[in-house]
């Protein structure tokens, strides 16, 4: 038996979370639909009331990066929306209706401190 954990749910009622090692999204009367990643684990935290979910992906055993997922289920890895010399995306926080997502991220300016940014969702 897998376990499965909620982790958000919006205002249509899609609910996002985990399920053993995948991200997944519920949509009212379908199915649990299991979110793409890079091949390794992957868990989707929150999701927005258009349908945008943020998380986190394995790029690589041990190795995570935020992510958001569109409301079509494509996969957009953060580090690809901000500086990479800068931050290192690490977990997703939350995505609100404004179009932005938060997450937190190593600043590599900073001695490796934590600090949570601030970006603007893919336009689609």
């Amino acid at each position: 038996m897998v376990d499965s954990t909620a982790e958000s749910v919006n205002a249509s009622g899609e609910i996002v979370g985990t399920s053993g090692d995948d991200a997944f999204v519920l949509k009212p009367g379908g199915t649990m639909t299991r979110l793409p990643d890079f091949g390794f684990s992957a868990k989707a935290l929150k999701v927005n009331d258009d349908g945008w979910i943020v998380g986190n992906a394995e790029l690589q055993p041990d190795v995570t990066t935020a992510v958001v997922w569109d409301p079509q289920g494509r996969m957009y890895d953060l580090g690809a929306m901000v500086d990479r010399t800068h931050w290192v995306p690490t977990e997703g926080i939350a995505v609100n209706d404004r179009g932005e997502v938060a997450f937190y991220a190593t600043d590599t300016t900073a001695q490796g401190s934590t600090k949570i940014v601030v970006a603007k969702l893919p336009a689609v």
